[in-house]
């Protein structure tokens, strides 16, 4: 079903969307909006100024969403770690209770982070009722991360404040050399680990040829043009393919970027025929063991590597 720009024609149908939904959350014991919020004066505005979107099968209004660059003023209280490049905001998102629960909000939610890809966005941002789990719960497995929470007016609750990093994942091409040399070194450094310039590290001398011409991918993760995150796998002569050069900057670990990187792997991986990965880690990377651990991995062996305690771990698809 497609998601379109609202239409003034579209007021009546959307203010009757809102009330059922203020009722269908009171219900639940949801007080999250209400006579004050949002009224038709925003949604007149919203539609004005082409920022609300709807979803509609045939006509009838399924949902909506609006998005654009305003943010509430409460936003500069707040420690955000995205603080360069343009910020995306996401309001007023709601489904028809009759249509709760069958991806309609998934549908939302893409088409709002596909606009803030295609637009360069750095970073989505919002503010979700601390009092409705269910909205709390499809952001966080969106990959939202929680920046803080404020107290709006008229409201019994705070609102949980989150961010998303709008990470661009694509192919390495030879010009991102330097890049990925320094995140290898700095993310290795930050856990103790790095051993300086020597031939473990040749394949990243020569990743067309270690991971490209070997059946294999290498990933990286940019944000407002610098790489913050990588990750590649090649083929290791097996039906599994190895995962190699998991990194992400430590200025943004703890923002499910590693799991993006991982994520788009496997979609490759399974495209090329493998069956699984393998992949080996020092019990020094604390991060990347929750990361495979949480992406289905299971240990399978510890060996020594170069004087590393190393955990050997495996997923099949």
């Amino acid at each position: 079903m497609p998601i379109n720009q609202a239409v003034f024609d579209d007021i009546h149908p959307i203010m009757t969307l809102i009330g059922d939904c203020i009722r269908h959350m009171e219900n639940k014991g949801i007080f999250q909006w209400n006579d004050h919020y949002p009224t038709l004066k925003i949604i007149a505005s919203d539609i004005e100024s082409g920022s609300m979107y709807v979803l509609k099968n045939g006509g009838d209004l399924l949902g909506m969403i609006a998005i654009n660059e305003e943010q509430s003023p409460e936003y500069g209280q707040l420690n955000w770690r995205v603080r360069s490049g343009k910020v995306l905001v996401i309001h007023r998102l709601a489904i028809d209770p009759k249509w709760q629960k069958q991806g309609i909000g998934r549908q939302l939610m893409d088409f709002a982070e596909n606009y803030a890809l295609e637009n360069g966005y750095a970073s989505i941002r919002l503010d979700a009722y601390s009092g409705n789990p269910r909205a709390l719960q499809l952001y966080e497995r969106r990959g939202y991360q929680k920046a803080g929470q404020l107290v709006f007016p008229l409201r019994e609750l705070p609102f949980f404040v989150y961010e998303k990093v709008m990470l661009k994942i694509r192919r390495y091409r030879e010009s991102d050399f330097d890049q990925v040399w320094k995140l290898h070194i700095l993310a290795m450094e930050q856990i103790g680990v790095y051993k300086g310039d020597g031939p473990w590290d040749n394949d990243l001398r020569n990743i067309e040829k270690a991971y490209f011409d070997n059946n294999g991918e290498f990933l990286i993760g940019e944000l407002d043009y610098k790489i913050i995150a990588m990750g590649a796998f090649k083929n290791s002569g097996k039906s599994l393919a190895e995962i190699k050069r998991m990194r992400v900057h430590p200025d943004f670990q703890g923002m499910g970027l590693g799991t993006i990187v991982f994520n788009e792997l496997e979609k490759r991986a399974k495209s090329l025929g493998y069956q699984g990965f393998h992949l080996e880690t020092s019990e020094l990377q604390i991060a990347a063991r929750k990361l495979y651990e949480k992406c289905d991995f299971r240990e399978v062996g510890r060996i020594v590597i170069d004087g590393f305690n190393c955990i050997l771990f495996e997923k099949s698809f």
